[in-house]
């Protein structure tokens, strides 16, 4: 064979040999390719993803934060025209100290009156104060044996008497539905009606506090419905201004010191107030974290 042909045969033979070596190269440089693909469109889908994501929690947010400032500016003109006296406050975090004792050492512990209902509207406040007196700060729990435990207890941490209403043995009279239908004078409600309670459960030592008293506009209505609407019987009547007519005829006079007690449902208020501007505080906070990813 001439040295010419030989030397072609030899170089279609190496070109045989590296196509051969590319052939089977082939797959692996694919492979090699299609990875860095693969880790885009991966990462792609995942940026996609967050960008929705974070296009949701933006917008949601950017109107939460409008939505929380409004709520966060009225709780604040509500808060600020409220001024509570620093030792009131302290004897009323006290009070609710000892009732959370009372809670987690006792079973069947409900809390104070005073905390599980209040008056459906402000204008009441006094009249309640005065029916309620000192049941108004006692404990309700569910039995008389849970009343002798957290007596025993107060006893034993040298702390100062209270007074508890023991759902099981208080003798609460029947409501007096009749009474519910008075049309002279106006607006006359039992005062039963008027209070807002958080459980069905302490309904009857409500009743028992408030004993079908009716409360009145004014004291002359009171003195009327108390004395000379019914000639066959007298009813408990309490005036808007804590002027209270006995059936007995015993008459308690409004007085500054019962104003003074009837700010205890505002003050309940104020401190509900405050918690709600502290929360939204809180969720002003987050929601203003989160418009912050925009630039993301």
């Amino acid at each position: 064979m001439p040295a010419f042909l030989k030397l072609i045969e030899v170089e279609i033979e190496n070109g045989d040999v590296e196509k051969g070596h590319m052939q089977n190269e082939a797959p692996e440089r694919v492979d090699k390719l299609e990875e860095p693909i693969r880790s885009s469109e991966t990462a792609l889908e995942d940026k996609t993803e967050l960008g929705i994501d974070l296009q949701s929690n933006v917008g949601t947010s950017k109107d939460k934060i409008q939505n929380v400032h409004r709520k966060l500016e009225n709780a604040s003109e509500q808060h600020s025209d409220r001024k509570v006296d620093k030792h009131q406050v302290s004897r009323i975090k006290r009070k609710s100290e000892i009732v959370d004792n009372f809670k987690c050492l006792f079973p069947g512990v409900y809390d104070r009156m005073c905390n599980m209902c209040e008056p459906i509207h402000e204008r009441y406040n006094v009249a309640i104060t005065r029916v309620l007196g000192k049941y108004m700060e006692a404990i309700i729990v569910d039995t008389e044996n849970t009343a002798r435990q957290c007596i025993q207890y107060l006893k034993e941490q040298y702390l100062g008497p209270e007074t508890f209403l023991p759902l099981d043995c208080i003798q609460a009279n029947p409501l007096e539905e009749r009474l519910r239908n008075i049309e002279e004078p106006k607006n006359v409600k039992l005062l039963y009606d008027v209070l807002h309670f958080s459980s069905k459960d302490i309904g009857r030592a409500i009743l028992f506090a408030t004993n079908n008293v009716l409360v009145c506009e004014t004291p002359e209505d009171a003195n009327k419905v108390a004395y000379e609407m019914d000639k066959k019987a007298r009813y408990d009547c309490v005036a808007l201004d804590g002027t209270f007519y006995q059936k007995t005829g015993i008459v308690y006079g409004s007085s500054s010191d019962l104003a003074r007690k009837a700010r205890r449902w505002e003050e309940k208020q104020m401190f509900r107030r405050k918690a709600q501007k502290e929360k939204l505080t809180q969720e002003l906070h987050e929601s203003l974290k989160k418009s912050r990813k925009e630039s993301e």
